[in-house]
Order: structure tokens, then C-alpha cells, then sequence
């Protein structure tokens, strides 16, 4: 097997590099392969083929797009044959050229998207008075597409996956201050840009609830 990739052609002058300090950062990896069956299977004719996987990451908050996002992005190719389809196993001998998968063994690919992921961090600062600062609280975020991390003044609170389910995550108490305090919420989208589309609208919505203990009772003998 050859295995080959953009970085092998250097940096360009310097291209790559100021464009990486620009945030954009991206790569070309090449396999090609010859192969046959040396011995059983169901075939023992040499197959020749290939894999090309296309790499780019998006530094949005580099770029002045976003402050705190990152997206990544990933395409494939596949060309020619591999002995998949003649060795035998269930496995499959070349792993290489058994992606992206199919609905039939080494299908031409052309080129597809197999991955395409975007993060962001959110945060909100509030301040809170000394009477609400010791008491317990529960922070609401709503709907968050697809997973994210809650932190409040650094504590983590709590996580959640799923595109359609509401976060309430509780804050125990002494995680409040009196001052300021702030909220951090990394969000992760597992396909599509809809983590820049739908998620940056999430700390401009939520809700803290603090939980106040109730006075003792007065009982009169």
C-alpha cells in the first residue's frame, strides 16, 4: 500500500501557513493499493485501487466569523477494486477500500461527504445579589442541537445528547457567588452547519432558577 499527503508538497512558499493563522487548515490523503489472494478465498486476481480523504478544518473565530467555533469537515473518494469481495472473511482485508460503505463492494465514489461537525462555546455573565448567591438553582436551556456541555463559574452541571430534548441541569448550591458569574455551554453538531444556524441563539434564552428554602414554620403552644 502507498499512502501519500498534501504535506509531502511542503508549505507552499508560506501559503499553508498563513492560512492556517488565517484559520483554515486542510489536507488530501491518498492510498493506493495492489492486492491478490495468495492462497484460498474465491479469487486469486490481483486488484489495483484507491482512497482519497479530504480534510478541512474552519477556525471561524480565526476567520471573524464566529468567536468560539470550529467546524470540520471530511469527503472521501474511492476508485478501482480491491479482494474484498474475493478473500472470504466476514471482515473485510482492505479497510481502506471498504469506505464509505455501499450498497455494493468497491463501488465507485466519485467523491461524498462522510463527516461534517461543527463546535461552539457560549457564554453568558450575570450578577446576582448576596441574598440569591447561596441558595440552589437550575439552569434551563431549552432544545440544544445535538450535544452539549454546561459549566457554571467552571463547575460542570450537566450534559445532554439529542437534537429534541429540553436541558434543565441543577446548580448546587455554593456554585453561585455574589458578583459576577458565568455560564459556559460547548455545543457539538453531529451533521449539517445547523450548530451555527440554530445553537447561537441559545444563551440570549435561558433561565436560572434559584430555589429559595422555605421559612421555618411559627408555631404558637
Amino acid at each position: 500500500m502507498v499512502k501519500d499527503n498534501l504535506d509531502r508538497t511542503g508549505d507552499w512558499d508560506g501559503e499553508r501557513t498563513k492560512l492556517a493563522n488565517k484559520g483554515v487548515q486542510f489536507n488530501v490523503l491518498v492510498d493506493q493499493y495492489i492486492q491478490d489472494v495468495a492462497n484460498g478465498g474465491r479469487n486469486n486476481t490481483a486488484q489495483y485501487g484507491g482512497h482519497v480523504d479530504y480534510l478541512l478544518n474552519l477556525d471561524l473565530m480565526q476567520m471573524g466569523v464566529l468567536p468560539g467555533a470550529l467546524v470540520k469537515f471530511r469527503a472521501e473518494s474511492r476508485y478501482g477494486n480491491s479482494v474484498n469481495s474475493q478473500a472470504g472473511p466476514i471482515l473485510p482485508v482492505n479497510t481502506a477500500a471498504a469506505f464509505p460503505i455501499t450498497d455494493q463492494i468497491d463501488a465507485a465514489v466519485p467523491i461524498t461527504v462522510t463527516d461534517l461537525n461543527g463546535v461552539v462555546w457560549f457564554r453568558k455573565t450575570f450578577d446576582l445579589p448576596k441574598s440569591a448567591a447561596t441558595v440552589a438553582a437550575e439552569l434551563q436551556l431549552g432544545m440544544i442541537d445535538d450535544i452539549d456541555t454546561a459549566w457554571v463559574n467552571g463547575v460542570k452541571v450537566g450534559a445532554t445528547a439529542g437534537y429534541n430534548l429540553v436541558r434543565k441541569y441543577a446548580v448546587p448550591p455554593g456554585v453561585l457567588k455574589t458578583g459576577r458569574n458565568v455560564i459556559a455551554v460547548l455545543v457539538q453538531h453531529g451533521c449539517g452547519n445547523q450548530v451555527v444556524e440554530r445553537s447561537c441563539r441559545i444563551l440570549n434564552h435561558f433561565s436560572l432558577a434559584l430555589w429559595r428554602p422555605a421559612p421555618p414554620c411559627n408555631r404558637s403552644s
